[in-house]
């Protein structure tokens, strides 16, 4: 199908940034000279982020990925970030302290924060690539920091390890700034929002509709769930059977949770397609409201709640009057 396509296009990339940004340039203390050393993880920040976000730009500028595609994709990675309210209670470096006991359990993974490092890194790693085209004029990007830091020893198999100030040194090589504080205050720190700065300052923005995100819809095929956390706030498979549940959510204070299965919406049965369209036709205040019949460790009762947003899908709208950073980004390198 083509939704798999598209859903998985930047895996293959993914792995081919790894070669040379996790196994050949690697961590110092993700490195072990044999099986009884430990690893400790703090730099997967940018061993999966940083891979996340070349593997993604490289997906669009070999074709794999169309720009609106690739954008598309962002945007769900952008609002899927800002929708983490674990982020007030637990920093991004946590979530890579925590990997070896496990990463994170599936309810409730958005309060409780797992391998956000993957998604969040590319927010960060796109507004690292951002503030360089500005600090140099257009004259350096992210591509010149990658050639410097990973261009060398060519041919050779031998892990070449490095710590954060190699890294920092490196950026300020290319750009000259205050990196080091840059990193810290995103990745020591709680906020309320995902780290959108880059993305705002590569020429466009953030923003929601009723129209289908058609990489959120891949993915969905893909793993057989339909996806409503920008809206009513949790997500469910083609049964009925709810996954995640966004903390404060309406759902959330409704009272449903993890692992109840849907039976009715607005006394239908339900199906993935009587659900969307129960939560669509509620557009405006006063329109009515949302009652699901749930089932859950063999107890089954009704949750009603008032909900007027309708269906919210994210997508990237251009910002007028602003450098076109996102589409120099991913325009093919000749």
């Amino acid at each position: 199908k083509p939704q798999v396509f598209l859903g998985e296009a930047s895996l293959m990339p993914h792995e081919y940034v790894h070669s040379w940004n996790g196994k050949f340039r690697r961590p110092a203390k993700l490195w072990q000279p044999n099986f009884q050393t430990p690893e400790h993880t703090r730099m997967l920040w940018v061993y999966e982020g940083l891979t996340n976000y070349w593997g993604e730009v490289l997906s669009a500028r070999s074709g794999l990925f169309t720009p609106a595609q690739y954008r598309a994709m962002l945007a769900f990675t952008a609002a899927g970030q800002d929708h983490r309210p674990g982020r007030e209670w637990r920093p991004l470096i946590d979530t890579t302290v925590g990997e070896p006991m496990g990463g994170f359990g599936v309810d409730y993974g958005n309060w409780r924060r797992g391998d956000d490092y993957y998604d969040e890194g590319v927010l960060i790693w796109l507004g690292v690539d951002v503030k360089i085209r500005e600090l140099t004029h257009d004259q350096r990007s992210l591509d010149d920091f990658a050639k410097r830091f990973y261009g060398m020893d060519n041919g050779s198999y031998v892990t070449r390890t490095y710590t954060f100030d190699d890294l920092v040194n490196a950026l300020n090589v290319v750009a000259p700034y205050d990196w080091a504080s840059y990193f810290h205050k995103l990745l020591d720190r709680t906020s309320d929002h995902a780290p959108l700065a880059g993305l705002t300052n590569s020429g466009w923005k953030l923003v929601y509709s009723s129209t289908p995100n058609p990489y959120e819809e891949a993915r969905g095929v893909i793993h057989h769930f339909t996806r409503t956390l920008f809206s009513v706030g949790f997500t469910t498979n083609d049964k009925g059977v709810i996954g995640d549940v966004l903390w404060n959510s309406p759902a959330f204070k409704a009272g449903l949770a993890p692992g109840m299965q849907l039976v009715s919406v607005n006394g239908v049965k339900f199906s993935p397609k009587v659900f969307l369209h129960a939560i669509a036709g509620i557009t405006k205040p006063g329109q009515g409201k949302l009652v699901f019949v749930a089932s859950g460790s063999g107890i089954t009762g009704t949750y009603t709640f008032d909900y007027s947003g309708g269906l919210r899908y994210a997508h990237l709208q251009r910002t007028e009057g602003t450098p076109d950073y996102l589409g120099q980004i991913i325009a093919p390198v000749k």
